[in-house]
């Protein structure tokens, strides 16, 4: 959409959270409780790989 100016369409959303990397097993809790697929193979290597640049 930024990038062509033009809304697109999707079926899912995007959330960004703002919390420690030690609430990172409440979140996956939270996420199967409610069915809410995270669409990464591995999160704990990802949040820890991200949480490196902060």
């Amino acid at each position: 959409m930024i990038v062509y100016g033009e809304p697109k369409l999707t079926r899912d959303i995007d959330i960004t959270l703002g919390i420690g990397i030690e609430g990172l097993e409440n979140i996956k809790n939270i996420a199967e409780k409610l069915n809410l697929k995270i669409p990464i193979d591995n999160p704990d290597k990802f949040v820890k790989i991200q949480w490196c640049y902060l």
